[in-house]
């Protein structure tokens, strides 16, 4: 089985009623600190169609992410969500190269539809949003 989705990860520290990320660890209120090691985000953040946030939506990407590396060079992040879909949820988690083309996460459950699901996705940036929110194109293999 293939799904194919975009995730919109909308961050706004300086105005978070207009985001789906907050940030719950780490210095407030300083871009540089999403890049800073522990920082932690929570997500909830729609899952639609195509690349348009006016795209029909699909689901949610509910769960969190973590920056993981002490070298901006490689902007790590650790990623933990639940896709809630329709018919039922995917889990995925796994390592998120922020400045690699392509990044592949595992998929490590589901329920309904996808109940015992494995398999794996692949994560590009659709489009970044300056200053931090970006358009992720998300593949899963199941």
């Amino acid at each position: 089985t293939r799904l194919h989705f975009f995730m919109h990860d909308m961050v706004n520290l300086q105005n978070p009623a207009n985001a789906t990320t907050a940030l719950v660890a780490g210095p407030k209120n300083n871009l540089a600190t999403l890049a800073s090691l522990g920082s932690v985000m929570v997500i909830d953040d729609k899952l639609t169609e195509g690349p348009s946030p006016d795209s029909p939506l699909v689901g949610r990407a509910q769960g969190f992410y973590m920056s993981d590396s002490t070298s901006i060079s490689s902007l790590g992040l650790f990623i933990t969500f639940t896709a809630v879909l329709n018919n039922g949820t995917i889990s995925l988690h796994g390592q998120d190269n922020v400045l690699d083309r392509e990044r592949e996460i595992a998929v490590i459950g589901g329920t309904g539809a996808f109940r015992s699901a494995a398999g794996y996705a692949i994560i590009s940036t659709n489009k970044m949003i300056p200053p931090l929110s970006v358009i992720l194109d998300v593949q899963v293999f199941l």
